[in-house]
């Protein structure tokens, strides 16, 4: 028990799918990667891996971005010739599995796209969205009733079934602003609550509960984040 265990698959990809994150579906058993960009695999496929089977897959043949091949950031457009969206550079946290959807919503600017797992592929109708996303610089956590997304402009609410986003409160902004490669954030079912780690202003180790009921945050001052601060006490190291 508590022990990590490697699993090997028999058709394990051998290719740098980095910069990215794994969406869980826990009802249906899958794990699904629609990563790389920077120096890496520019595919526009997600990657799928059945839990039960121990097997990967794909379902459709990914799209390459023309002559921008590991390095999507300067990609003419948002999307490919068959309305895929490319990847970003960094896609930390930038899509997530929600399941009331049953599917993953990718927030990518200036759309929110959605990948159905049971066609296996894209819809055909993004949802756009007007709030800065610099360098797709967004980080989106799925909640009990629809999508959070944290950006340079502030927290924003998609409802589930809803075609547009809504902001939180303005006193969300307390929570500091993310950056892609150090901040990241998670819903607390138990308590209707947002958790934001924000890794940056000068206070690494800081975490912020946002509620989701009274749209207020509370600063949770975690034990042990004194030591954090001594130990990397550079503001500029602090925002990387």
């Amino acid at each position: 028990p508590n022990t990590w265990v490697p699993i090997e698959s028999p058709n394990r990809p051998r290719i740098y799918r980095d910069w990215g994150t794994a969406a869980i579906d826990a009802v249906g058993g899958k794990i699904y990667r629609w990563s790389g960009g920077h120096s890496s695999y520019s595919g526009n496929d997600v990657l799928e891996y059945d839990i039960a089977t121990n097997r990967f897959s794909i379902s459709f043949r990914a799209e390459q971005p023309l002559e921008w091949i590991e390095s999507t950031t300067g990609v003419p457009g948002s999307v490919s010739f068959q309305g895929r969206p490319f990847l970003s550079a960094h896609s930390y946290k930038m899509y997530a599995f929600v399941p009331a959807l049953g599917k993953i919503a990718v927030v990518k600017s200036p759309y929110t796209y959605f990948f159905d797992p049971i066609r296996r592929d894209f819809e055909s109708s993004p949802i756009y969205f007007d709030f800065k996303d610099e360098r797709d610089n967004v980080l989106v956590a799925a909640c009990g009733s629809g999508l959070i997304a944290w950006s340079i402009d502030g927290v924003f609410f998609l409802e589930n079934g809803a075609n547009s986003w809504r902001k939180l409160a303005n006193a969300f902004s307390e929570s500091g602003t993310p950056h892609r490669d150090s901040s990241t954030l998670v819903y607390d079912s138990k308590r209707n609550r947002v958790l934001f780690f924000p890794a940056g202003n000068g206070a690494p180790g800081q975490v912020f509960a946002g509620d989701l009921a009274s749209n207020v945050p509370t600063a949770l001052q975690p034990r042990g984040m004194k030591g954090l601060q001594e130990a990397f006490p550079s503001p500029e190291f602090n925002n990387k």
